[in-house]
C-alpha cells in the first residue's frame, strides 16, 4: 500500500499485514451496497467505493483481486457507528402495512353492512355480523399500527411511517364509532317497543299487514316490557296540546310526516295516524301508531314506535317518539 493508503491490485490483505489503524484520514470505508444477499458493504479506497460482491465460500466476500473473511466483514457493516439494515426493516413494513390492511377491511365491512341488507344482498343477522367483525379488525389495525409507528419511530427504516399513520387514522376512527355504538347500546334497555302509554298501549290496525313475516311480533310485551321501559325512559310522557283531538289532529298528522315517516292510515275521525320510518343506514322499517284523545288541558297525544327486527333498538324509538313530541310544541 503506498503513502496514500491505495491498495495494489492484486495483494493479499491476509497476508500483507496490512493494518486498519493504518489508514490515513483520506481512506475509508463505505458502508452501501449492492451484494445480493447482504444490504451494503462496499469498499472504498481514496474516496472511491467498490461493491463487494457475493464470495463463493462461505463467510467471505471478495472483489476482484482481494478478499476480505468474515471478521473485516463485520467492520465493515459497523464502520462509523452504523449497522446495516436488517429484517428488522421488513418486520416493521410488514406491520404497518398489515395495520392498514386491517383498517381498510374494518372500514369496507361496516361501510357495506347497512347497504347490502337495505339491497337483500344478507340477513339482519350477517348484517349485525358485518359491523361486530368490523369493530374487531378496526381495533385490531389501531394495534398494529401503532406498533409499526413505534418501530419506525426506533430507526427501522422510513417506509412504514405513511401507512401506519392511515391505518392509524382509519382504524381509529370505525373503532371509536364502534365504541360509541356499545356505549349506547349498553346504556338503554335492551327492547324495542315502546310506548307514551304502557298502561294502555295504542294498537297497530292498518299497518298489521306490512308487518306479517316480522320477527317482532306487533302486541305489547305486558308490565315487564312496562317496568324494562320505566326504569330505562323514565322521562317518556304523553305529549299535551291546549286544543281539542279534532282541531289537534292536522297539526299532528303535519308533524308526522315533516318528521319523514311513510303515512299508512290517517283517520280524522278516528284520531289515529299510522306510519313507517325507516332508519338511514340499515334501512330498519319501525312502525308508528300517534293517538289523541280528549284531556283537561285539552288533547293527549301518545306515541307508539315498535321495530320490526333486532331485540334492542339502541334507543332508536325512544329518540323518535321525543323528537316528534318535541316539533308539536
Amino acid at each position: 500500500m503506498d503513502e496514500k493508503g491505495r491498495v495494489a491490485q492484486g495483494a493479499d490483505w491476509r497476508t500483507s499485514g496490512f493494518d486498519f489503524s493504518s489508514f490515513s484520514r483520506n481512506s475509508r470505508i463505505a458502508v452501501g451496497a449492492q451484494a445480493p444477499y447482504f444490504r451494503g458493504p462496499s469498499v472504498a479506497v481514496s474516496g472511491r467505493s467498490r461493491p463487494v460482491k457475493a464470495a463463493a465460500s462461505p463467510g467471505s466476500v471478495h472483489t476482484p483481486g482481494m478478499e476480505i473473511d468474515a471478521a473485516v466483514e463485520s467492520a465493515l457493516v459497523r464502520v462509523e457507528g452504523r449497522v446495516a439494515p436488517c429484517s428488522s426493516e421488513a418486520t416493521m413494513n410488514y406491520l404497518s402495512w398489515l395495520g392498514l390492511a386491517l383498517a381498510v377491511i374494518g372500514i369496507l365491512g361496516l361501510g357495506v353492512s347497512g347497504p347490502g341488507y337495505r339491497l337483500g344482498l344478507w340477513g339482519f343477522p350477517t348484517g349485525i355480523s358485518l359491523v361486530k367483525y368490523s369493530a374487531f379488525l378496526s381495533l385490531a389495525a389501531v394495534v398494529v399500527s401503532l406498533l409499526g409507528l413505534a418501530l419506525w419511530m426506533a430507526g427501522f427504516g422510513p417506509e412504514g411511517l405513511i401507512p401506519g399513520l392511515i391505518g392509524l387514522v382509519i382504524g381509529g376512527f370505525v373503532a371509536v364509532l364502534m365504541l360509541k355504538w356499545k356505549r349506547n347500546l349498553d346504556s338503554v334497555p335492551y327492547i324495542h317497543d315502546i310506548t307514551t302509554d304502557t298502561a294502555n298501549p295504542p294498537l297497530f290496525e292498518a299497518i298489521l299487514p306490512l308487518r306479517a313475516g316480522a320477527p317482532n311480533p306487533a302486541e305489547y310485551g305486558g308490565p315487564a316490557l312496562a317496568k324494562q321501559q320505566e326504569d330505562g325512559y323514565p322521562d317518556l310522557v304523553p305529549g299535551s296540546l291546549g286544543a281539542s283531538p279534532e282541531e289537534a289532529f292536522p297539526r299532528a298528522l303535519q308533524a308526522a310526516k315533516d318528521m319523514g315517516w311513510e303515512i299508512v292510515a290517517a283517520d280524522p275521525k278516528a284520531l289515529r295516524i299510522e306510519a313507517t320510518d325507516t332508519t338511514a343506514w340499515f334501512g330498519f322499517k319501525d312502525d308508528v301508531v300517534v293517538r289523541l284523545t280528549p284531556s283537561p288541558a285539552g288533547c293527549r297525544i301518545d306515541v307508539r314506535s315498535v321495530s320490526r327486527v333486532g331485540q334492542s333498538d339502541v334507543g332508536t324509538n325512544a329518540r323518535r317518539i321525543k323528537a316528534y313530541l318535541a316539533r308539536l310544541k
